[in-house]
């Protein structure tokens, strides 16, 4: 947004620095008003995904390098038969692409702004401040998915004379001891999958704005620039549902399958005042000594707010950190008072 900022800088060192020529007759630009706007705002929501954390639970369950490891996914990357010194043979190692880092959306929307002022018309320059209230939807709902999937393979010798089992921990494979007779080596092989859905809403209905403004008279024409602060009731919140499966089979005498599954499921919300900047630059034309017309451009950026996603399946956490931007186009109407 920083091209935003020069522009509306530029137009304004550019406004001042005309001449004093008058358009028309003169008008009386001092005084308290109040006004009614209405116009389009387009929302610009970016949700950064790129802060995760690690539980350290047993089995291991956690965020890292930006993708999820739960039960399933830990329970096939370490499968493995116990190695007594024996050879042990482990290919395709299970690796997950990262998870979406980002996601913006611009929304278009209607608003509607109310507002008081007033002026002080000092020499050629007009100076002054307004309160103004905004109405309008400006939250914003992005969703993607992300899937992984991978797969495992290796084999041991474990010694004779013992058959091989199949143990489950917490209703999760999580490893095979494999003794085979006659010295046969049991091979396994297991393919894994990973699926999410995350959805990331922000909402807010209105917002206040405390500016400042300053302009140069032309008549019956005043074009000026402002500055200020808004603020705003902020609503951040995350829903993630993960779904993690693995299927294989284990080769020895015997050929036994193998299965699981597990879902998790992440929820979280954070609501809380948010207070940025506020720069814009409009035109006033005075029809007659008491009423306005008026067109205006505004930016606004309210900084960022976080969200963290928690789970009962899992003690594992995901944060993700929403930046909260827009501008606007409005005309109305100004009524001196």
């Amino acid at each position: 947004m920083k091209k935003s900022n020069n522009l509306l800088l530029t137009s304004l060192a550019i406004t001042l620095s005309l001449p004093t020529t008058s358009l028309a007759t003169s008008h009386d630009w001092s005084g308290i008003y109040v006004g009614g706007l209405i116009g389009r705002s387009v929302q610009q929501q970016t949700s950064n995904n790129a802060l995760y954390s690690n539980d350290g639970g047993t089995p291991l369950q956690g965020w890292s390098q930006n993708y999820f490891q739960g039960s399933v996914y830990n329970s096939a990357q370490t499968m493995a038969f116990p190695n007594n010194g024996f050879y042990v043979n482990r290919v395709n190692t299970i690796t997950l692409s990262p998870w979406n880092a980002a996601a913006e959306e611009n929304l278009n929307r209607t608003i509607g702004t109310a507002l008081i002022g007033t002026n002080i018309e000092t020499r050629d320059i007009i100076i002054g401040g307004e309160l103004k209230l905004t109405f309008g939807n400006f939250g914003s709902t992005s969703i993607f998915a992300e899937d992984s999937s991978g797969t495992k393979s290796g084999q041991d010798f474990e010694g004779t004379n013992y058959p091989f089992t199949f143990t489950n921990y917490d209703s999760i494979f999580s490893g095979i001891t494999a003794p085979q007779p006659n010295g046969n080596f049991p091979a396994f092989s297991v393919t894994y999958q990973q699926t999410g859905l995350q959805q990331d809403s922000i909402a807010f209905h209105d917002r206040t704005s405390l500016v400042a403004r300053i302009g140069r008279p032309f008549g019956h024409i005043l074009v000026y620039g402002l500055g200020g602060v808004s603020y705003a009731k902020v609503k951040a919140s995350t829903r993630t549902i993960i779904t993690e499966t693995a299927s294989g089979q284990l080769t020895g005498t015997t050929t036994i399958p193998f299965s699981a599954q597990k879902s998790y499921t992440f929820s979280g919300s954070n609501t809380q005042w948010m207070t940025g900047k506020t720069l814009g630059i409009g035109l006033d034309w005075a029809i007659n000594e008491h009423i306005a017309l008026r067109i205006e451009h505004e930016y606004h950026n309210l900084g960022t707010i976080s969200v963290t996603g928690v789970s009962t399946d899992t003690p594992a956490t995901y944060s993700v950190r929403h930046a909260i931007v827009g501008r606007s186009i409005s005309t109305g109407m100004i009524l001196k008072i």
